[in-house]
């Protein structure tokens, strides 16, 4: 009798060591690559790499000259929100990489308002 409860405790023990956390996470890195001093010949492609770990999404932006910006990540219901600090003063054009890790997994990523469809799956 001892003995089926204590397999029956330690079965039970190691279903609850096991479960996932439902809380999310979000971890992102960016770089930005000066291509141009005139924002007039952006191209308004994304390209998207995926793998098992991450996302990288590299596209142009129109950037403070200097080179410093400020961006923001969220990951809220159904959509990963990338958002750029408006600059002031001079800008020039940059091709833009920021690599992504986040759970649970989105559907819609919206770059300052540009909203597009991905289909990753881990």
């Amino acid at each position: 009798m001892f003995r089926q409860y204590f397999f029956s405790a330690l079965f039970l023990l190691f279903i609850c060591s096991c479960q996932n956390s439902l809380k999310g996470y979000l971890k992102h890195d960016s770089k930005a690559e000066k291509l141009s001093d005139d924002c007039n010949t952006i191209d308004p492609r994304v390209s998207v790499e995926a793998n098992i770990i991450n996302e990288r999404y590299s596209f142009q932006k129109c950037l403070d000259s200097s080179g410093s910006y400020e961006y923001s990540v969220g990951n809220k219901d159904d959509t990963l929100t990338i958002r750029f600090r408006p600059t002031s003063g001079a800008t020039a054009l940059y091709r833009v990489i920021i690599e992504v890790q986040t759970e649970p997994k989105y559907s819609y990523v919206n770059i300052d308002g540009n909203v597009f469809r991905v289909n990753i799956s881990r």
